[in-house]
């Protein structure tokens, strides 16, 4: 029997699209410290960082999950953090902090 592939996480509705872009520029560095913060030289579950930082931080930015996966993917994209698998599936993938990166 054929493995089943897992789907892509969701996307963000209109709403929280607009919600989104109206973080400012000072707030997204916020979030990407507290996402850090969430992710140490060990190799972790991307959804597990995404829930603790929305546990951390949520009350100031009501945001979707994905919104999160999505800064991951970003920091991912930098070099901040390393990944293993398919960004695009929180629950099938994993971060950790890249050599140059700060430790939890």
């Amino acid at each position: 029997m054929p493995e089943i592939e897992p789907e892509d996480d969701g996307t963000m509705d209109a709403e929280e699209e607009a919600q989104a872009a109206r973080l400012t520029e000072a707030e997204l560095p916020i979030i990407d410290e507290c996402i850090l913060s969430n992710i140490s030289h060990h190799w972790r579950k991307t959804a597990k960082v995404v829930a603790l930082t929305m546990g951390d931080i949520n009350d100031n930015f009501r945001l979707p999950d994905v919104f999160y996966s999505g800064r991951i993917k970003h920091l991912a994209a930098v070099g901040l953090i390393e990944a293993a698998c398919n960004l695009n599936r929180m629950r099938h993938s994993e971060v950790r902090h890249t050599g140059d990166a700060p430790a939890k």
